[in-house]
C-alpha cells in the first residue's frame, strides 16, 4: 500500500496504480541499470586488497597518491607528502573531505596534526595552505571524480 499526503486514501491510490501497464525502459536506460547491478553484484562478491607498497602514483611534485577504492560515488585514497610540501589554497566545492593523519605531520592554520588526528572540510569550505614540515601519509575520503559522470535515473 501507498500512502499519500493528498488526500487520495491508500486503497484508491493503489488501485490506480496497478491500472497502470507497466513499460519496459528504453535500451539506454536498460544498459545502464544492468551496468549497476552488475557493479553492485562485484562488490558484494569481492574483496578488494592494497599493498602497502604498490599503487603510488606521482600526484604533484613531492607527492603520491595511491587510491585504495573508488566505488563512482565516494573514493578512499592515500597521500604520501615528502618533507616541505605545500599543498595550495583550496575549495571543497565537490563534497566533503575527510582526512586521517596516518604518518608524519600536517600543519593546517597553523597547527599541528599527527598520527590519529582527524579534519573534515565540510562541501563549500575553503582550505587555506597545508604544509608538513617532516613529511606524512594521509588517509583521505572524498567524493569520487567519476560521480559527475554517473547517470542519476
Amino acid at each position: 500500500m501507498y500512502s499519500t499526503n493528498a488526500g487520495i486514501p491508500d486503497a484508491a491510490l493503489s488501485a490506480l496504480l496497478l491500472d497502470v501497464e507497466a513499460q519496459p525502459p528504453g535500451a539506454e536506460s536498460a544498459a545502464r541499470i544492468l551496468s549497476r547491478v552488475r557493479a553492485r553484484l562485484e562488490e558484494t562478491a569481492a574483496i578488494v586488497t592494497v599493498r602497502r607498497e604498490s599503487g603510488w602514483k606521482p600526484f604533484f611534485p613531492g607527492a603520491e597518491q595511491k587510491i585504495l577504492f573508488d566505488d563512482g560515488s565516494t573514493r578512499s585514497w592515500l597521500l604520501k607528502l615528502a618533507p616541505g610540501v605545500r599543498l595550495p589554497r583550496h575549495r571543497h566545492d565537490d563534497g566533503r573531505e575527510e582526512c586521517l593523519v596516518l604518518e608524519g605531520d600536517m600543519w593546517h592554520d597553523g597547527e599541528r596534526f599527527g598520527p590519529g588526528d582527524y579534519i573534515v572540510a565540510l562541501q563549500g569550505s575553503m582550505h587555506e595552505e597545508t604544509h608538513t614540515e617532516g613529511g606524512a601519509v594521509l588517509f583521505f575520503r572524498t567524493p569520487s571524480p567519476q560521480r559527475a559522470n554517473v547517470p542519476t535515473d
